[in-house]
């Protein structure tokens, strides 16, 4: 829960430092569960303080040491951990290849507590590769998706990313609007990154 919160509230460097101790006590007493969490949590914040690759070398290891245990559950967001790395990295075709693996999963399992970063991910990949129009289907998706399971962060994730792809169809208005209602919806005085990358996205609109 530590690492969580230290995550969302970018304190990269508090991040690394919890996650290697959990790995460092896990690596000492066989909790290899455990372990799995800490190697996520490590190149999350690897990722962040300029070790990209790293980053993702930690959330792939992450997810293989999950899957050896023979887990389901949290598989698809160790996943979706991941392809967000690989997407930052440009890796659009292994981010893809992954999230068809993860469709499988939800569709044989029912986890679907990450099916909305799911869709969300595709949309990013439909856009990197200049399908606007597959981008912003798939983000509505996501935005529908993350309400149904009243997923708050996973729907101003997904309108942060529709947005840009509004005001490149000339719907700028429609993208402010949309925006500025689900920024509006969080009560909170600290600087979740989350959040802080939607007020740039606003701002960027406005300019």
């Amino acid at each position: 829960m530590q690492c969580q919160l230290c995550a969302l509230l970018g304190q990269y460097e508090e991040l690394l430092d919890n996650a290697t101790k959990i790995v460092e006590i896990c690596e000492r007493h066989g909790y290899t569960a455990r372990r799995s969490s800490g190697i996520r949590w490590r190149g999350h914040a690897r990722s962040h303080l300029g070790e990209l690759d790293a980053g993702i070398d930690d959330a792939r290891e992450s997810l293989v040491v999950w899957r050896g245990q023979g887990v389901v559950f949290h598989t698809p967001e160790k996943t979706c951990a991941l392809c967000d790395l690989l997407l930052r990295a440009g890796r659009i075709e292994e981010a893809s290849q992954m999230l068809g693996d993860v469709d499988t999963l939800v569709f044989d399992t029912d986890e679907a507590s990450y099916l909305a970063e799911c869709v969300r991910l595709r949309g990013q990949i439909a856009a990197d590769r200049g399908d606007l129009a597959g981008a912003k289907h798939l983000f509505e998706t996501a935005i529908a998706t993350a309400r149904r399971q009243q997923a708050r962060l996973f729907e101003l994730r997904a309108t942060t990313h529709l947005a840009p792809i509004l005001a490149r169809q000339g719907r700028v208005n429609d993208a402010e609007t949309r925006l500025r209602s689900v920024i509006d919806t969080f009560e909170t005085r600290y600087p979740v990154v989350d959040l802080i990358a939607a007020q740039r996205a606003l701002e960027l609109l406005g300019q």
